[in-house]
């Protein structure tokens, strides 16, 4: 899995009528494969090398000339992927009109129940109907030859999806144990896990107390590097042993691959409606969509939401270390520590303080390191935008070694490299931010020029 990005199921079954995404529907890229699995069938290639040449020659082409489809589930699947790829009322159109070719497309089932249903148990009907329509079409060989493969091979990801579905709606509608022995099943079905069940899994085992069964899978996927495995291995840890050495020092892991989650466990922040499409690792995406599904399973664990406030207090209360350079000189650079439960203004008072400069303009942190990228801008509080002065340095995420930007005075833009340098977690009495180390002497801020008369 890719450590930039990963699509997990949404724990949603019906969007809300103005809430399709904008994004492509992923699933619609299947055709391409499909369209390369037939053409690989209509050929007869000598060699395994001679079909991979092929298939470069194709896509290298830009076009893949579709062969026809033969079955009325290959038919019926084709006006699947067109649906994928439609919008609005068109994709459920086009989903009746498929299941009307072949009762056996699980996928026109998927997705009735995601934007068709009106309630949930029209949602499980569907889905039922989606994994026994699945079942049909791979036939009971597969279930046998192809266990520990399904999703590698492209004509059982219908089948998953349904079933996928259905496990969420069981779980919605209080039948959770059924819903555990799918997710359960599905993953002895495809380790590999390509839907992201194990997260989903997780949580429910978590929710419902079953320790021993989470300890197997967080196991099973022991070098997972999501936010979801940390915080999961760190309240197992602590259901087990209470706030014990090994839990506190998962738990403070956890925290430094996603220092984001606290705030939507502990209610300091509110979930947003609608879940983000997309995850990137160790941001705020993955924050929300870990929190959603396991705030339940924190909240049931007696103690689980005060270990964790304890903890994470802990970066609040310690001071950060920074190296702040010139970005037109930088042989003149200065050190400076600030506590987690002080402000981003907070420093650029520090930073005016090191180099002399006079407070006079404008400024503002670009935490992307981009100069007026306003994605990751904290700004004066007299200007436009996320003030720096309502941001604590603790809430900012920030891992040894990371850089971002801040600019002073946007007229002669004075920028500054700085850097975090990592964690004082006992600081020494004293006021801060402070200076704690110089190097070079600092330029003045407006230099003067020569008269040439």
């Amino acid at each position: 899995m890719s450590k930039k990005s990963k699509k997990k199921n949404r724990k949603h079954i019906k969007p809300e009528s103005d809430s399709i995404p904008s994004f492509p529907d992923r699933r619609a890229m299947e055709k391409t494969l499909a369209d390369i699995g037939r053409l690989l069938r209509e050929r007869e290639f000598e060699s395994i090398d001679e079909a991979n040449t092929s298939i470069e020659e194709v896509l290298a082409s830009g076009e893949i000339p579709p062969p026809p489809a033969q079955t009325p589930l290959e038919q019926a699947q084709e006006l699947m992927y067109q649906a994928w790829d439609s919008s609005g009322k068109r994709r459920i159109e086009l989903a009746r009109r498929a299941l009307k070719i072949s009762e056996d497309c699980a996928d026109a089932y998927v997705l009735l129940a995601e934007e068709a249903a009106s309630t949930l148990a029209e949602a499980k009907y569907l889905y039922q109907q989606g994994v026994q329509a699945g079942e049909r079409a791979l036939g009971e060989k597969a279930f046998g030859e192809d266990a520990g493969h399904f999703w590698g091979i492209l004509e059982t990801r219908p089948y998953m999806r349904a079933r996928a579905g259905l496990a969420q709606c069981l779980w919605m509608l209080g039948e959770r144990d059924q819903a555990i022995e799918h997710f359960t099943d599905m993953l002895r079905l495809n380790p590999n896990d390509n839907q992201g069940i194990r997260y989903i899994l997780a949580t429910y085992l978590l929710e419902e107390g079953k320790d021993e069964a989470l300890e197997k899978l967080l196991a099973q996927y022991k070098d997972d590097c999501a936010a979801a495995w940390y915080y999961t291995w760190a309240i197992w840890t602590f259901r087990r042993e209470g706030a014990s050495k090994k839990a506190n020092s998962r738990l403070r892991e956890a925290l430094k691959q996603n220092p984001f989650v606290p705030a939507y466990l502990l209610s300091k922040k509110r979930l947003p409606k609608r879940l983000p499409q997309y995850i990137g690792f160790g941001d705020e995406s993955e924050a929300v969509d870990y929190a959603s599904g396991a705030l339940e399973a924190w909240r049931k664990t007696p103690g689980a939401l005060g270990w964790l406030e304890d903890i994470t207090e802990e970066k609040s209360k310690a001071a950060y270390l920074f190296r702040v350079e010139l970005d037109w000189d930088q042989d003149v650079w200065r050190k400076i520590e600030i506590l987690g439960t002080q402000t981003l203004h907070d420093l650029h008072d520090a930073i005016q303080e090191a180099f002399d400069w006079d407070d006079d303009h404008l400024y503002a942190f670009f935490l992307s390191n981009k100069a007026w990228d306003r994605t990751s801008e904290y700004v004066h509080p007299k200007a436009d935008g996320r003030k720096a002065n309502k941001v604590q340095i603790a809430s900012l995420g920030l891992r040894p070694r990371k850089k971002f930007l801040y600019i002073f005075d946007f007229g002669d833009e004075l920028r500054h490299r700085i850097q975090f340098l990592g964690l004082r977690s006992d600081p020494l009495p004293g006021n801060y931010p402070r200076i704690v180390e110089s190097h070079g002497e600092a330029p003045p801020q407006y230099p003067e020029i020569e008269d040439e008369f």
